[in-house]
């Protein structure tokens, strides 16, 4: 082991026990005799990240100036901007990334998740679409369910569905990807759980899909959901596009004919009685 490696070895063993000005002294010594080395500056980004998160974030502008290939540095900047107030400062940050490379597809999914977690669902998506059209993640299914992108874009999708119950999704959406069916989130939830391909399952590894996605990419799924979920079924119709998929419906069928039966029986009891009550961060570089 070299000089240098034994030395920032020594200051990262420092940091990670708490003797941080001591650390800060040696990789300024580090960084003295090696001005352009990633690495070392990054780790003095992890020095400030709770005393000083601007001059923190700082040195991780400079890391990306540098390399903006090192991938862990957006997260950490993301980090800063969600637990330490600096939204503003590091969404500057990805902007200037993006105005110089409009391909840096890690800052266009990192500025995503931020707008997103600012409450812009729209735009949120319309980012991580842009990802997924300039990558393998638009094509590849095991990749895209793999990536955290998936999660993403099946909670902005819901987040963007309950905002837009009570008025109109903008054009923008449908203008930019006219192969996504983004009227979809116009429509109110029906009441019932079943006959309605734009229903939206609001749970489990699917949260943010329609009934239709499902049939289209796992419609076993909707299978498993009818055996163990009480308040769930579908259609026949939905049973039978399930079938048409491969899946062997004869057991869930059975199961669902009763929920139907008794969703049908509380729903006329509803009814009646509505005719009486109607007044009623990472360190790792």
């Amino acid at each position: 082991m070299s000089h240098y490696q034994e030395t920032l070895q020594k200051a990262n063993f420092l940091r990670q026990n708490g003797n941080i000005n001591l650390a800060v002294k040696i990789y300024e010594e580090l960084i003295f005799g090696n001005p352009r080395q990633p690495e070392l500056i990054f780790n003095m980004a992890l020095c400030f990240t709770d005393s000083n998160p601007p001059k923190s974030l700082d040195f991780y502008e400079q890391v990306l100036a540098l390399n903006p290939n090192v991938t862990v540095v957006y997260g950490n900047i993301m980090t800063l901007a969600l637990k330490k107030g600096l939204y503003q400062e590091v969404m500057a940050v990805f902007d200037n990334l993006i105005k110089n490379d409009s391909g840096n597809l890690e800052a266009v999914y990192h500025r995503a998740v931020l707008i997103g977690n600012n409450g812009n669902y729209e735009q949120a998506l319309l980012d991580f679409y842009f990802v997924l059209e300039n990558s393998n993640l638009g094509t590849d299914q095991v990749a895209f369910r793999q990536h955290q992108i998936s999660t993403d874009i099946a909670l902005s999708k819901t987040e963007l569905r309950n905002q837009t119950l009570k008025s109109p999704i903008s054009e923008d959406l449908n203008k930019c990807y006219p192969g996504v069916v983004f009227k979809e989130y116009q429509y109110e939830l029906p009441l019932k759980l079943f006959g309605d391909e734009n229903y939206y399952l609001e749970f489990g590894k699917m949260m943010g899909f329609t009934i239709q996605d499902a049939i289209k990419q796992q419609p076993d799924y909707l299978g498993w959901c009818i055996s163990n979920l009480d308040n769930f079924c579908v259609s026949e119709e939905i049973l039978g596009l399930m079938e048409l998929k491969g899946v062997y419906v004869k057991e869930y069928r059975r199961i669902n004919t009763i929920k139907l039966k008794i969703l049908t029986n509380d729903k006329v009891e509803r009814e009646i009685g509505n005719d009486f009550f109607d007044d009623e961060d990472e360190d790792d570089f």
